[in-house]
């Protein structure tokens, strides 16, 4: 038996999104999908969390999918979430697509903090360099 699929209302998609700090973003004549909202890293804007719907689509085959990347000039792919189900309720299916936007928010931060203790790392042994150098003069 095929699960039911939960048909989104436009308006509370885009409403509980723009309520976790989604920002609607245009879409680009030939995207796959028909909505894209996105969320910024509050500390590092380089990073985005970006939900795309297809939600608007007949018979319940448009999906949503939460991915989050770094965008340019250093792009890259940083978290890229399976299709959200959307079997259940609406809110179910809603509380699924915040979930997976967590998800990739918390995989912005792991990124973050891995490349700050690259830094980090790296500082210290310039520093350890510079002091060998020191003593040996």
């Amino acid at each position: 038996m095929k699960a039911q699929f939960a048909p989104i209302p436009a308006r509370d998609f885009h409403n509980r999104l723009t309520a976790a700090g989604f920002c609607a973003k245009p879409i680009v004549n030939g995207a796959p999908f028909e909505e894209l909202y996105e969320l910024a890293h509050h500390r590092d804007p380089q990073y985005v969390v970006r939900v795309h719907s297809s939600l608007q689509r007949e018979r319940g085959e448009g999906s949503v999918s939460v991915v989050a990347i770094k965008l340019p000039p250093d792009p890259d792919v940083v978290f890229n979430g399976p299709a959200v189900n959307r079997a259940g309720t609406v809110e179910e299916v809603l509380d699924r697509v915040i979930e997976s936007a967590r998800e990739a928010y918390a995989a912005i931060n792991r990124r973050r903090l891995a490349a700050g203790m690259s830094a980090q790392a790296h500082e210290v042994a310039v520093r350890s360099k510079r002091t060998d150098a020191r003593r040996r003069e």
